[in-house]
């Protein structure tokens, strides 16, 4: 796998401008004023999710929006899981270690529920495939999504997996939501509340 796929488009372009060579002061400058007007700050993302997923979401973003007395949303959400997602794999450094975290948070759209009897029957829910999805859109700025493409190609060029952006925003919503109903995630309704302010 190489960093050339279509979708790590924001890395290729970062490299070709960090590449290009303006002849003179003129065409320097042409080419900085064109980068400020049609480079967006935003990039906008788009993934599915469950029903179940969007509608515990949904009701997680409305105990904060209680408590808060403010707004809160399910882009409020992604923002601070994908701020926390980056903290960590900026001081882990590595690919490997980030790879594997992605790949156990895709696991757990495999769910085994067990029926006990004279012997153990294990049946398998496919959570990739449920009948029926809900769309959600988010847009993270541009110097983050660039982040996330540098981290995912190199991921990609070890030739451990291939993630893209819509990928890793998607785990990491699914993971918490995930984490969030099985009672693992303690008191985090009052540290999102937190993080939330600091950001705001």
């Amino acid at each position: 796998m190489n960093n050339n796929h279509p979708q790590y488009k924001l890395y290729q372009e970062e490299l070709r401008e960090l590449e290009y060579e303006p002849s003179g002061i003129f065409e320097k400058t042409l080419f900085t004023l064109i980068n400020k007007l049609t480079v967006p700050k935003t990039i906008k993302y788009e993934f599915m999710v469950t029903s179940a997923e969007f509608l515990r979401g949904e009701m997680f973003c409305n105990d904060v929006e209680e408590v808060s007395k403010e707004p809160f949303t399910i882009k409020d959400l992604i923002s601070i899981l994908l701020d926390h997602f980056l903290d960590q794999a900026i001081l882990l450094n590595n690919p490997f270690v980030i790879n594997d975290y992605l790949e156990k948070m895709k696991k757990n759209e495999i769910i085994d529920v067990y029926k006990y009897s004279d012997s153990d029957i294990q049946i398998q829910i496919d959570l990739k495939k449920p009948k029926r999805n809900k769309q959600i859109t988010c847009w993270i700025s541009r110097k983050e999504a660039l982040r996330l493409e540098v981290m995912l190609s190199d991921i990609a060029e070890l030739d451990l997996n291939y993630f893209t952006v819509n990928d890793v925003i998607k785990l990491i919503f699914s993971d918490f939501i995930y984490r969030y109903k099985n009672g693992e995630l303690e008191n985090i309704l009052p540290k999102i509340l937190k993080i939330y302010k600091n950001k705001k």
